[in-house]
């Protein structure tokens, strides 16, 4: 007993010596020097060990994914012959073969074949900084300029000279997050929608003063803008379920485009058609006919199982939705009951963008992939020499064909790493 009253008691002023230490130190409300210095080199090293590991991971990564890909090419291909045997032979023991086990895996997931009569090279060019925050939306001149713009979660804009490589103007207006930017058709104006709940139009020519209109109008951030093909009008999509249909002259509201049951997550505009397609995040898209006004029409279409993240007008009179199903899917405007072609993914997938017969598809891996319409991949962008994008890819822009240069940069690419990438992308025929 009095064996354990001694531990005790030991323990006991053990504790409360420390506990006067601790209260010394917390009033004199420093830390003794060795003992700093001690605990920042233990977090420098924690820091360092970080850094390695995410390192190696990103390695792996790597390998596996170029692993995927030739596995893909082989089977997509038929560079690979599967003999067909006796079943006694082929799974002897009663267990079959793990390569067999991967290439049947691989020929059920893929719905898309590696093209073999034409491939797009990929070349990294440049890296834009000026933003601090992620970058969600980035988008290309339609009027022959060398510019594009880029909207990011920092609250501001940037339009960018693609010549010059420079910063054109950063526009700081928004009092939230700039969800995306769009360059009207024919003139020097731009639209960005904010969460906020506003969409700007502005002028990036008139640096001192470049605020033209507020649009006020919804009811809950704004998440994506367009303008109409004659860029007198301009539609704004919303989380509060709705699209709006303004006058740009007035800043008038026209119409209120009501149908979705969720969040709207995209819009776009049809190049020369007074149409516009919607998406939501209950899993529908919708096309909006307004070139009989005052009547309006509108189709729903039932594509996809989970929220439709992206859709877009692509030539031939085709759709392109993509959704977090992890599906990409094109659809004839004359028939929509089944997609012409689909792809499949295996994460999630952000707002796509088609440039002639090239889809460029960004992903929530990190990675940007190339393919036709008709669902033939052609390629991947390097993602090797921090030549990438190090967290999810947000959105791509392809350069208008008119304002194109062999040697300047022709495609770009931004993510949530706060990267914009320019790329110089070229088709090869073989």
């Amino acid at each position: 007993m009095s064996v354990t009253n001694g531990r005790a008691s030991r323990k006991k002023a053990a504790k409360q010596s420390r506990s006067r230490h601790v209260r010394r130190l917390s009033a004199e409300g420093v830390t003794p020097t060795a003992r700093q210095e001690r605990l920042w080199n233990l977090f420098g090293e924690i820091e360092r060990e970080f850094d390695k590991l995410h390192e190696e991971n990103l390695q792996l990564h790597e390998r596996v994914e170029q692993l995927s890909e030739k596995l893909e090419y082989l089977f997509s291909s038929k560079h690979v012959h599967l003999h067909h045997t006796h079943p006694a032979q082929q799974f002897r023991g009663g267990k079959r073969p793990i390569g067999t086990i991967i290439a049947q895996k691989l020929k059920t997931s893929s719905s898309s074949k590696v093209s073999r009569n034409s491939s797009v090279e990929c070349q990294y060019h440049c890296l834009y900084s000026g933003h601090c925050d992620g970058v969600w939306a980035v988008n290309c001149a339609r009027n022959g300029s060398p510019m594009f713009g880029t909207a990011s979660a920092d609250g501001t804009a940037i339009i960018w000279d693609i010549v010059s490589g420079q910063n054109v103007l950063q526009y700081t207006e928004h009092a939230g997050s700039v969800n995306d930017i769009a360059f009207h058709p024919t003139n020097t104006l731009v639209c960005t929608a904010s969460g906020d709940s506003t969409t700007h139009i502005w002028n990036y020519k008139h640096v001192d003063s470049p605020n033209e209109l507020v649009l006020h109008g919804h009811t809950a951030p704004v998440v994506a803008c367009d303008w109409l093909c004659d860029g007198r009008q301009l539609v704004t999509g919303s989380w509060d379920h709705t699209a709006l249909l303004w006058d740009c002259d007035t800043g008038q509201t026209i119409h209120t485009l009501k149908g979705h049951d969720q969040e709207l997550t995209h819009l776009c505009t049809h190049c020369d058609q007074k149409l516009v397609v919607t998406c939501s995040r209950d899993e529908t898209f919708r096309l909006w006919d307004f070139r009989a006004p005052p009547i309006h029409s509108v189709n729903v279409f039932q594509g996809h199982t989970k929220p439709v993240s992206s859709v877009v007008f692509a030539p031939n009179d085709t759709v392109v939705s993509a959704s977090e199903d992890y599906s990409v899917k094109v659809w004839d405007l004359h028939n929509m009951k089944c997609p012409v072609s689909s792809i499949r993914f295996d994460c999630a997938i952000n707002r796509v963008s088609v440039s002639g017969n090239m889809l460029a598809v960004p992903l929530d891996n990190r990675h940007i992939r190339i393919y036709s319409l008709q669902g033939n991949r052609l390629a991947q962008l390097p993602h090797r020499n921090n030549q990438g994008h190090v967290r999810m890819v947000c959105s791509t822009a392809w350069l208008d064909q008119s304002a194109q240069q062999s040697t300047l940069p022709n495609f770009f690419s931004c993510g949530f790493d706060n990267k914009v990438i320019g790329w110089r992308l070229s088709t090869m025929e073989q």
